[in-house]
C-alpha cells in the first residue's frame, strides 16, 4: 500500500513539474516587448531592435497595437551573419496599428532577390501605420518591394517617410509595392533611388483603387516599363491629390512620366482623378522608349475618364 502511495506521489511530482516546465517554456516564447499589453488602450511599446524581433516572430500579435518610444539602430540586419545574410525577416501580413511616434528604424537591409513581399512589413491588411520614418534602408526583393509594405490593401498610413535604396523587379516603391482595395496615404515621403522592371514609382509602384493624399517623392527612378516619380501604374478609381514629385525619372520602355508612369483602365466606367499636383524633374527615355510625359507618361485609350487639373 504504502509502495503504491509512493509511485502516485512520483507521477504527480513529475507532472508537476513537466507542466512547469511547458508554462516557462511558453511564457519564454511569448514577447513581453518594452511594455504595455497590446491594446488599443495600452499598445505594447517598442524601444529596441530586439522588440522587433520578436513582433516579428510572433504572428498571434500581427493584430494588436503597437507604440514605438525611441528611435531604433536595425544596423544589425547589415552582418553577414544574420539571418544567413538575407536581413530582416519582414513581420507578416498586419492587422493592427503601429505608431511611430515620430521616431525613425535606422538602417534596415533586406537581401531577398527571389521573395515577394520584401520589406519592413510583409504586408498590410486593414492596418493603421503612422508617425514613422524608415531611415537609410538598403531592401532588395523580386516583387512587392518597399521600405514600409511590400503591399497595403484597406490600410491607413499617413504621416510615414523613408530614406535609402529600394530595388525589386516589379511593383516596387520608396515606400510601397503596391498600395490597393481603398487604402490610403497622407501626408508621406521618400527620397533616394528606386530600381527596377514593371510598376517602379519614388513613393508607390501601384496605386489600385486607392488614394494619395497630401505627399510627395525626391526619388531617382530607373527602370523599364510604367515608372513614375512618384507611382508607376494607377488604375481603377484611384486618386492623386495636392501631390508632387521632384526626382529624376529614366526609363527604356512604355510609360515614363515625371509624377505618374501610367493609367491603365480594367472597365471603361472606372476613373482616374489626379488634381493638384506636379512633377518639377526631369524625365528621360532610350531610343526604344515611347509614351514619355513630364507629368504623366500614358493613358491607355479605353480609359475614358482621366482627370487632370
Amino acid at each position: 500500500m504504502k509502495g503504491l502511495e509512493l509511485n502516485f506521489k512520483r507521477k504527480l511530482l513529475l507532472t508537476l513539474l513537466l507542466a512547469l516546465v511547458l508554462c516557462s517554456s511558453a511564457l519564454a516564447e511569448t514577447p513581453i516587448y518594452s511594455g504595455g499589453d497590446g491594446s488599443l488602450e495600452n499598445p505594447f511599446l517598442i524601444s529596441s531592435f530586439q522588440d522587433l524581433e520578436e513582433l516579428a516572430h510572433y504572428s498571434d500579435h500581427f493584430d494588436k497595437h503597437f507604440l514605438q518610444i525611441d528611435d531604433i539602430d536595425a544596423s544589425e540586419t547589415q552582418m553577414t551573419d544574420y539571418n544567413d545574410g538575407k536581413g530582416w525577416l519582414p513581420i507578416g501580413i498586419f492587422r493592427g496599428s503601429y505608431d511611430g511616434d515620430g521616431h525613425t528604424i535606422d538602417g534596415l537591409f533586406i537581401d531577398r532577390k527571389e521573395e515577394y513581399n520584401t520589406s519592413f512589413f510583409l504586408s498590410l491588411s486593414g492596418a493603421t501605420i503612422r508617425n514613422l520614418g524608415l531611415t537609410n534602408t538598403n531592401i532588395k526583393g523580386y516583387y512587392f518591394v518597399g521600405s514600409l509594405a511590400g503591399a497595403s490593401s484597406n490600410s491607413k498610413i499617413n504621416n510615414c517617410y523613408s530614406t535609402g535604396i529600394i530595388e525589386g523587379e516589379q511593383w516596387a516603391g520608396g515606400l510601397i509595392g503596391d498600395l490597393k482595395s481603398n487604402s490610403i496615404v497622407k501626408n508621406c515621403n521618400s527620397s533616394g533611388t528606386v530600381l527596377g522592371d514593371n510598376r517602379i514609382g519614388g513613393l508607390i509602384g501601384e496605386v489600385w483603387n486607392s488614394h494619395v493624399i497630401n505627399s510627395h517623392s525626391n526619388c531617382e527612378v530607373m527602370g523599364v516599363n510604367m515608372l513614375g516619380g512618384l507611382v508607376g501604374l494607377a488604375t481603377e478609381e484611384s486618386s492623386i491629390k495636392d501631390s508632387y514629385s521632384k526626382g529624376f525619372v529614366k526609363g527604356e520602355g512604355r510609360g515614363v512620366g515625371g509624377l505618374l508612369g501610367r493609367a491603365q483602365d480594367q472597365e471603361q466606367d472606372k476613373r482616374l482623378l489626379i488634381k493638384n499636383s506636379h512633377n518639377t524633374g526631369n524625365v528621360t527615355g532610350s531610343q526604344n522608349s515611347s509614351r514619355i510625359g513630364g507629368l504623366v507618361g500614358g493613358v491607355d485609350s479605353l480609359f475614358k475618364r482621366t482627370f487632370v487639373f
